[in-house]
């Protein structure tokens, strides 16, 4: 299968196993020092990560890559526009956001694996 097939099926696979999660457990929070760590600040670390892995791992660093964008990707609407219940993770604005930034990264898959690998 090609790279970016992989990267892309992950990627969606991620974003849609966040959606299911919020959904069913719509209590369940990660809280460090009082505040909340939002599944974004987790994928940003994931990206970063990626890109400190060894080029010769090519999967892996894809496999985290995926995951890292999947999770930023599905809430950055929601924390730019300030979201602070689960109501709000699925207002009309957030989830159209998560489905915009899904297309825009299916366009541009390709270049995304060509600057990682």
């Amino acid at each position: 299968m090609k790279s970016d097939t992989v990267f892309y099926s992950i990627f969606v696979v991620t974003v849609l196993a966040m959606r299911m999660e919020v959904f069913l457990f719509p209590q369940r929070k990660l809280i460090v020092s009082g505040a909340i760590i939002h599944h974004f600040w987790i994928g940003v670390l994931f990206i970063f990560f990626a890109l400190l892995v060894p080029k010769r791992y090519t999967g892996l660093r894809i496999g985290i890559f995926s995951v890292g964008s999947g999770l930023a990707a599905d809430e950055l609407m929601y924390i730019v526009l300030g979201g602070r219940t689960v109501s709000e993770y699925w207002s009309l604005y957030s989830v159209s956001g998560a489905v915009v930034l899904t297309a825009i990264i299916f366009t541009i898959r390709k270049w995304l694996i060509r600057k990682i690998i």
